[in-house]
């Protein structure tokens, strides 16, 4: 072998390795660690955030909100789900950020329903930023919402 011939071999293998390189960087870089989490009736708030599905939801709206993370979706299946005790985010739960809002909606088309217990009480101080909460009916008690920067509620009642 000459050593042209080993030059050229030595080359092809180091792109080859740049490629790769640079795809395992790109795939890595692909994937924000954004995922769907799921609240149920029937859920259990004993199942951790990397262990929470479709199949293993949450029971109750305060786990997900101590749980999201940013650019997670949080999806509520049908039914209504009492609340008994403010939700307050402030020493628990956190931020989205611009690019990856935190969102709280409805799963596809299903009813949800929050209902509060707590008379004329606050509800939810939601003191995260980049929170955003859709399709989901509020009843009863007083002020539902205290809410941080750039947090939008849109779609409920």
């Amino acid at each position: 072998m000459d050593a042209r011939t080993k030059t050229r071999g030595a080359a092809s293998r180091c792109r080859m390795i740049m490629w790769m390189v640079l795809f395992l960087w790109g795939a890595g870089a692909a994937d924000s660690g954004a995922k769907d989490l799921y609240v149920a009736p029937g859920g259990s708030d004993s199942v951790s955030y990397d262990a929470n599905t479709i199949d293993k939801p949450w029971a109750s709206p305060r786990q997900a909100w101590f749980n999201a993370r940013a650019g997670d979706t949080v999806y509520f299946r049908g039914g209504s789900y009492t609340i008994s005790s403010e939700i307050d985010t402030k020493s628990s739960g956190y931020d989205g950020t611009a690019g990856s809002p935190i969102t709280f909606r409805n799963y596809e088309t299903e009813d949800v329903t929050f209902v509060s217990t707590m008379g004329s009480a606050k509800v939810f101080d939601i003191e995260r930023n980049y929170n955003v909460v859709r399709g989901i009916n509020f009843r009863g008690g007083g002020i539902f919402f205290h809410v941080g920067y750039n947090t939008t509620a849109t779609h409920f009642t």
